[in-house]
């Protein structure tokens, strides 16, 4: 499932700057436009990556009347979800993972 673990030593602007990550447009810039990010960001960054392709998948899927605006409304509630879990464990200082997206990021960017 969903792993917490401890991050050493990180700045408050490390910690900012992964809340920021988490907002989708705001992490796509980051991960692929800022190279000298702590692990710590580009990680949030990397999350939020996946949750953009959630969100163009739900858009997409929402094109398919009842069905699939049935689905999309689902996958829209597990995206806020998902992005409320970031923020929080990004304030927190953890890094999270989302179960899903995780594998998803990791195997469309491979860094």
């Amino acid at each position: 499932m969903a792993e917490n673990a401890p991050v050493a030593k990180k700045s408050q602007d490390d910690t900012l700057l992964a809340v920021l990550a988490t907002f989708p447009l705001i992490g796509l810039v980051m991960y692929f436009g800022m190279n000298d990010l702590s692990d710590f960001v580009r990680h949030y960054a990397k999350q939020s990556v996946g949750l953009s392709i959630l969100v163009i998948a739900s858009v997409v899927i929402g094109i398919i009347p009842l069905i699939g605006w049935l689905v999309s409304c689902i996958l829209g509630i597990a995206v806020f979800v998902g992005w409320l879990l970031l923020v929080i464990n990004a304030f927190q200082g953890t890094k999270f993972e989302l179960p899903v997206v995780t594998d998803l990021v990791n195997q469309l960017l491979k860094k």
